[in-house]
């Protein structure tokens, strides 16, 4: 008999996300899941789609929600979380993924712009 596993998410830590190893059989059943595992990461990006996830607003702390469920963003995709950022469905709601990709674009622009200047001040800091 062959096994299946997923990693299930339990929540998001500043150290890094925290999954849970869930077994399943050939026919899809779970047969038992494994003691929890910190994956150490500086950072963190949730790639999910069709709607927001309670999942992620419920396990992620200072996270602001809208009255509709959706993650509450700057222009730039910045959340209310340091270094959180957020796009697609779960910002904008279920719209057209013409949309959701345009605003995305930006999104990873911004990120990558906040990726670099971050680097550039723990660099400047360790060298003084």
């Amino acid at each position: 008999m062959n096994f299946n596993r997923e990693w299930r998410i339990k929540e998001f830590t500043e150290e890094g996300p925290i999954f849970i190893p869930r077994i399943y059989d050939d026919d899809g059943n779970l047969v038992r899941e494994e003691e929890p595992v910190l994956m150490p990461a500086d950072s963190t990006i949730i790639a999910i789609s069709q709607g927001p996830k309670d999942k992620i607003v419920s396990t992620t702390h200072d996270l602001n929600v809208s009255e509709y469920g959706l993650i509450v963003t700057d222009d730039d995709g910045k959340t209310s979380r340091e270094g959180v950022f957020a796009s697609g469905d779960v910002v904008i709601g279920a719209k057209n993924v013409v949309l959701a990709v345009e605003y995305s674009k930006r999104v990873a622009k911004a990120i990558d712009a906040y990726l670099k200047d971050k680097d550039n001040t723990d660099t400047a800091s360790t060298e003084n």
